[in-house]
């Protein structure tokens, strides 16, 4: 009686060890001994996750920076932002209207580079499912400025 009651014991072991926790899914290696590379839906996220809190992190301190250094040097906002055409010599003379202004401008080009980053991430892992949707993203963007424009009567 004693084997058999060792035997019932072990296997109730055993199956208390394996439905007690869910395997960890950050763990190196999936529990099915498949590859250890992370889905491509994962993999794409993470990237595009990085680079959007990249970009936001130097837009913000730019356009931060840009809004202190004005009121440091001069007490007050005395101008909004400066017109694109004017950002490169603004930006030479030193002034902090043209900081916030490239600020406000990284956090504007933002997304669209994570777009341009999630395409060539999907080319580069074979992932045809996330190339056509960022293309078809990336397209209905840039087809919208000449609807908006149709639609306000222009072109």
């Amino acid at each position: 009686m004693d084997n058999d009651t060792q035997s019932v014991e072990s296997s109730s072991e055993s199956k208390e060890d394996s439905s007690s926790e869910p395997p960890d899914a950050s763990s190196s290696e999936p529990p099915d001994g498949s590859s250890s590379e992370p889905p491509i839906a994962a993999y794409n996220a993470g990237v595009v996750g990085w680079l959007y809190r990249a970009i936001s992190l130097v837009g913000i301190v730019m356009a931060v920076g840009g809004v202190a250094a004005e009121l440091y040097l001069h007490g007050e906002m005395r101008s909004g932002l400066v017109p694109p055409g004017e950002l490169g010599s603004t930006l030479a003379a030193g002034e902090p209207a043209a900081l916030t202004t490239l600020g406000i401008w990284v956090l504007l080009a933002g997304p669209g580079l994570a777009l341009v980053s999630m395409f060539f991430s999907g080319v580069k892992r074979k992932s045809w499912g996330a190339v056509v949707l960022a293309a078809m993203v990336f397209g209905i963007i840039i087809a919208a400025v000449p609807i908006m424009n149709c639609i306000e009567g222009g072109l």
